[in-house]
This record gives structure tokens, C-alpha cells and sequence, in this order.
């Protein structure tokens, strides 16, 4: 349906009408179109409008072709309000002004009906629309039935972006807080619109329950946020300290930044730090052959290289024969002119030889190294895949610990689990699994005895 426009002269000739003051010496174009220009203003800083906003009000109405911004069906109002404006520097003893007066209100209601609440509508409710704040501050004006400047867009856009940093700061997302980005949360986007909206209400007084019905919405896509974007996070076999730390928190249930990345981090490290420490595992065992030169008898193992060496053998210049060097507590009581080497060690990876060798010597020494930490998000383990989740476990159980109200059933699962792939761990690594028969005949005591190798579980 066409609706007539008014410009400026045919709102000048509807207040006339209205009013039945016809003369130009009683009330000049000018008054009149200065009380309608006043209205018009009026109007525009009422409303955060879609035609304009309290911050930049529309232009006035300046020569008589011009019409007003909003829909042509509305333009009768700025007469009501002008024509009751009239009767009343007129003195007018009728109650026309009042009347005109509740038509214009009942018109702004409606244009209010129109402009705000259905464009909301349109923009977010029915499209799903959430990309940008203009369109959650609308949903916001939309949920708390605020529309006009009491409350400013850029008061409710600030406040959607302090419920976005809350919500990134809450839990460890896969995704990174943009104040200006939406994209980042896309479809729940209107998380955000219910939290301002829940301390808008409440910031006004307006009744309880429509706080508590905001909390609830935003309680509700909350979880759903976690159930799409956090607990699918972790990988089926984590290797990487990324990976272990989110499988962490995927066993103790917990997503939040209570507990910091860089605490999960050093739980990983102590626990990987620990298991290397209670064996001399082969995945940490070395070998490596030195050149120790005539009058020198100090070895400097590699950096990462221990005290925990398995053994020492020295190759002659043919390489056809290897003696073993003994391993001594002290070597202050080895004679110069013994002819066997023995040698001592300290923590560090220093090794002392016995005698000074008076020759070039070819030594093989197999030792235990210091696993490097995990220091980066793309850090792995020396461990093989299958078993590297026990690092996982143990940090999931000290977490644990640090709840109080820890599932004791769950925590013994996971005690269990992590004892389990310890026996597994040692069984694939230090256990020799060969079946094949031997015997110890009547030279056992001449054979020598590779005591490294053989270990108990």
C-alpha cells in the first residue's frame, strides 16, 4: 500500500487544517514550521532509530520540498504534535490539544512497532543473524524493551564485548577472543546478547524473572559451546604437549581456566620427569664411542648424558676385541701399571679412567641420557605413542587432588589405569621377552655375565 509523503509545506497545510488557524498574521509559516522542525527533532533523539539516533539526530526539515526520514505512513504525527502545540499558544479552551497530543503518541507507539521491534525481528530473530554487535545490540534493545536513549547503543555494545572477555576467559577455547570478531563463536553469538541483557535488567529493575530467564538461555547455549567446541578437542593417540593437556582436561573434567595451561603443563612435566626416574629404560639408553687420546683419562659424556652408565668397553685398533672397563666406587687404590682399565662417574656424566691411558684408546660407552621436558605445545615425549597418555593420568589424578569434590570412584580408576601402563611400560621396554632355553653348564663361572640385560619386573 502507497502512503502520501509530507514534505515541510504539506505538514504546514495538516496543522492548519487541524487547528483552523489559517491566518499568516496569527501564526507565520516560520512558527509553524519551527514547531514542526522541534517535534521532528524531538522524535529522533527519543529512539535509537533505524532512520537515526540520539548521537546524530536527523537534519531539519530546511526548505518545503523536504519530508521527514521515517515512513511516509507516519509523517501525520510531527502535525499532531505541532498542531497541539498551536492550540495551546493559542489559548484554545477545547480539548483538541489533548487529543492531538494522545494521536501522536499512539503513532510514535506504532512507528516504534515498525522501526524498532519488527527491523529486530527481521534482522536477528527469524535469520539467526548474530554476525555483528549492531544486530545483538538490537536484540538486546529486543529482550530488555529498551528503545530509547536512556541506554546507548554503544553502552549496550560495550557491555556484549565484556560478556565476550568473560566468556573467553572462562575456558580454554579452541578459539581466540577478537573484541571486534564475532566470527570466532559464530552461531552463539547471542550468548552474549542474554548476559548483557540479564545485567541490563537487572541494572534497571526490571522484574527478577526476566534475569533469571536470560542466565538460563545463556546457561543453556553455554553448555551447548562446550559439548560442540570443548570436549571434542582431544586427539584419539596425544602425543604433543597440546594434545596431552587438553586430554587432561577431557579426565578430569574440567575446562576452565581455574586451573591455567601452565599449571597442566608442569603436572605433564613432573610426571614425565618422574617415570624417567624409576628405571633405566631403554628409550633413554645411549651408546656412543669416544676417543680418549694417550695421558687422558676424563670423559664428558654428551649434554643430557647421567652418571647411569651401563657399561664401558674398550676396542682395539682392529675393532676385533672389546674388554669391558669395571666400574669402581673410588680409584685413589689402582695401580699405573695395572693392565685393565676401570673407571668412576658422577652424577653430571663425568667418567674418571684408571689408569691414565699411555695410549690412544677407542672407548664404547652405553649410558643413560636426561629426557628433555616438554617445552612447547609441539613437544613429544621419548616414549612410544601407545603408552604416553600415562603422563595424562598422573596429572589428572594431582589434579585430582587439588578438588574437593573429586570423584573418588573415578580417581580410582584412573590410580589403576596409571598402574596398569606402568607394568605395560616396563614389560615392553625392560623385560626380556625371548623363550628361547638356555643353560648354565660347568663354564658359567668363566662366561661373563651381561647382568644390564637382564632385569625383573
Amino acid at each position: 500500500m502507497a502512503y502520501t509523503t509530507y514534505n515541510l509545506t504539506a505538514l504546514g497545510v495538516y496543522v492548519r487544517n487541524l487547528t483552523g488557524v489559517f491566518s499568516t498574521d496569527i501564526l507565520t509559516n516560520d512558527i509553524l514550521y519551527g514547531y514542526i522542525n522541534e517535534a521532528y527533532s524531538d522524535l529522533s533523539t527519543q529512539q535509537e532509530w533505524t532512520w537515526s539516533n540520539t548521537a546524530s539526530p536527523a537534519a531539519a526539515l530546511a526548505s518545503g520540498t523536504d519530508a521527514p526520514a521515517f515512513p511516509a505512513q507516519f509523517h501525520p504525527l510531527l502535525a499532531y504534535k505541532a498542531a497541539a502545540v498551536v492550540l495551546i499558544t493559542q489559548a484554545d479552551d477545547t480539548t483538541r490539544a489533548q487529543e492531538y497530543l494522545s494521536i501522536y503518541k499512539t503513532m510514535v507507539d506504532a512507528l516504534r512497532q515498525d522501526d524498532l521491534q519488527i527491523a529486530i525481528t527481521g534482522d536477528v530473530i527469524n535469520t539467526g543473524d548474530y554476525t555483528d554487535y549492531s544486530k545483538l545490540v538490537k536484540f538486546v534493545r529486543q529482550l530488555t524493551s529498551v528503545y530509547d536513549g536512556s541506554i546507548s547503543n554503544t553502552y549496550i555494545e560495550n557491555k556484549l564485548k565484556d560478556e565476550y572477555k568473560i566468556l573467553a576467559d572462562a575456558f580454554t577455547w579452541s578459539w581466540t577472543y577478537s573484541s571486534g570478531n564475532l566470527s570466532a563463536i559464530a552461531e552463539y553469538a547471542k550468548i552474549l546478547a542474554y548476559g548483557a541483557s540479564a545485567k541490563i535488567a537487572a541494572e534497571l529493575g526490571l522484574p527478577e524473572q526476566l534475569t533469571k530467564a536470560y542466565l538460563l538461555e545463556y546457561s543453556d547455549i553455554l553448555d551447548r559451546m562446550k559439548r560442540v567446541t570443548l570436549y571434542t578437542l582431544q586427539t584419539a593417540s596425544p602425543t604433543t604437549l597440546a594434545q596431552l593437556r587438553v586430554y587432561t582436561r577431557s579426565l578430569m573434567g574440567n575446562y576452565s581456566k581455574d586451573i591455567p595451561d601452565v599449571l597442566i603443563n608442569t603436572w605433564l612435566n613432573e610426571a614425565y620427569t618422574l617415570l624417567q626416574n624409576q628405571r633405566d629404560w631403554k628409550w633413554l639408553q645411549v651408546e656412543t664411542e669416544v676417543a680418549v687420546a694417550s695421558g687422558t683419562s676424563v670423559i664428558t659424556l654428551p649434554a643430557g648424558g647421567t652418571g647411569k652408565v651401563m657399561g664401558i668397553y674398550v676396542i682395539n685398533t682392529n675393532g676385533l676385541r672389546i674388554d669391558p672397563v669395571t666400574q669402581r666406587p673410588t680409584l685413589h687404590d689402582i695401580d699405573d701399571n695395572n693392565d685393565k682399565y676401570f673407571f668412576s662417574t658422577t652424577p653430571a656424566g663425568v667418567i674418571t679412567i684408571a689408569p691414565t691411558p699411555t695410549e690412544n684408546l677407542t672407548v664404547r660407552i652405553r649410558y643413560v641420557k636426561n629426557g628433555d621436558l616438554m617445552s612447547s605445545d609441539a613437544s613429544t615425549t621419548l616414549l612410544a605413542t601407545q603408552f604416553v597418555t600415562i603422563l595424562a593420568y598422573r596429572a589428572a589424578i594431582k589434579g585430582y587432588l587439588f578438588a574437593p569434590d573429586a570423584n573418588k570412584k573415578i580417581l580410582e580408576i584412573y590410580i589403576q589405569q596409571e598402574r596398569d601402563m606402568f607394568d605395560a611400560i616396563v614389560s615392553y621396554y625392560n623385560l626380556d621377552h625371548n623363550t628361547d632355553a638356555f643353560q648354565i653348564g660347568i663354564r658359567g663361572v668363566e662366561e661373563r655375565k651381561y647382568i644390564p640385560y637382564f632385569r625383573v619386573n
